[in-house]
């Protein structure tokens, strides 16, 4: 069943497939469907007398296809044939998270997407999901520092911003109001605005295991170091060495601060004056 029916074949530079305002495909053109009259709710049963029930099964019928196709569609109770024109187009190569490479290939191109049903999964789904969730939070936190250069230098030298890039409260406030504003079903944002705060939240939580004062992290480490002391003592047959004077580190401290306050503030003023949207 037909979800959306896209005006133009997306490019590197609309991976959306989105018209220009005045309805015009600028650097590309017009998608097969549009052109042929299929909307928004009709089912594609049929491809050149070929019976579909999939959307891989209408995958592989297209690649197939070339010239003038005739889908059989089911629409409001009717049974109706309409034709479309498939013919091979640039289209642009996407990557694992959906990001154009820069590479395209020929392929037939109809120009629709699928109608989104959402079902509840089983709970036995939860610890796969928290996992891949704290892997990606791992990875966003390890590559942070790379992340706040690439940052600066758009900030300095006006370039676009990294959609995937650093964003601040302005910026996830931004983001939960996109979502709550979004042409979606009530529990598809629901769903998406727990999930953001929940990204958030366990990437905070990340965040303050480092091991550098003033984060709790840093107070752990020096707890284990205190830990560590003593049972080398121990096995040696030393006296207890005493608590770890976490007083001696406020210097580091006031460095590790001021270093998140700059941060904080260049996350900030990049939310506020080259923002991320979810169009990317």
């Amino acid at each position: 069943t037909v979800g959306d029916v896209l005006p133009c074949v997306p490019t590197a530079a609309d991976p959306t497939g989105d018209a220009s305002a005045d309805g015009a495909c600028s650097g590309s053109v017009a998608a097969a469907a549009k052109a042929s009259g299929l909307t928004q709710g009709d089912t594609i049963v049929g491809v050149d007398g070929q019976s579909v029930s999939s959307w891989d099964e209408l995958r592989s019928a297209l690649e197939s296809s070339r010239g003038a196709t005739a889908l059989t569609v089911e629409s409001g109770g009717a049974t109706k044939t309409i034709t479309v024109d498939m013919e091979p187009v640039a289209y642009p190569v996407f990557d694992g998270d959906g990001k154009p490479t820069g590479e395209t290939t020929e392929r037939v191109f109809l120009g629709i997407r699928p109608e989104a049903v959402y079902e509840p999964l089983a709970m036995t789904e939860v610890p796969v999901f928290m996992w891949d969730m704290t892997v990606r939070s791992v990875e966003a936190l390890m590559s942070l520092p790379v992340r706040m250069y690439e940052l600066g230098e758009t900030l300095v030298t006006n370039g676009e911003r990294d959609p995937e890039g650093p964003v601040s409260v302005v910026g996830v406030g931004r983001l939960g109001g996109e979502i709550a504003a979004a042409d979606q079903p009530v529990a598809a944002k629901v769903g998406s605005i727990f999930a953001l705060a929940a990204s958030l939240n366990l990437f905070l939580f990340l965040f303050n295991l480092l091991p550098i004062l003033p984060l709790d992290g840093g107070h752990v480490a020096a707890g284990l170091w205190e830990s560590a002391r003593r049972r080398v003592a121990a096995w040696r047959g030393r006296p207890d060495p005493g608590v770890v004077d976490t007083a001696r580190l406020l210097p580091l401290t006031y460095a590790v601060v001021v270093v998140l306050i700059g941060v904080g503030v260049m996350v900030i003023w990049a939310d506020l004056f080259k923002p991320i949207t979810l169009g990317g």
